[in-house]
């Protein structure tokens, strides 16, 4: 399971007329097999949401999880995906998912 990124050149003009080629970076996505897909998932962190209404901050996650996140996994259905979403941003450390879908990559 991965990602491809590969940047192609784009020449300008007709190169074998001397003109110099001009790089233009495309980004390819690629997942490297058939049966994996891309998931959006949107989760937050409760802990972190209820410090920061009582105008706290957390000890160690920033300010931003009060509000939606979205976070790509690339998995083969969205059972894995929360799997690997769960062991990432655990439920035990406060974290709430939202909503699991699949991505339009």
């Amino acid at each position: 399971m991965g990602w491809y990124l590969g940047v192609k050149a784009q020449t300008r003009g007709n190169n074998a007329a001397g003109k110099i080629p001009r790089q233009k970076k495309q980004k390819m996505l690629h997942l490297q097999e058939n049966d994996f897909k891309v998931f959006e998932v949107a989760l937050y962190n409760e802990a972190v949401r209820v410090l920061v209404n009582e105008k706290q901050t957390h000890i160690y996650f920033d300010d931003q999880w009060a509000d939606l996140q979205t976070r790509d996994v690339v998995a083969r259905d969205e059972r894995e995906a929360r799997t690997l979403i769960a062991e990432r941003f655990p439920s035990k450390d406060g974290f709430i998912v939202k909503r699991v879908s699949l991505s339009a990559y």
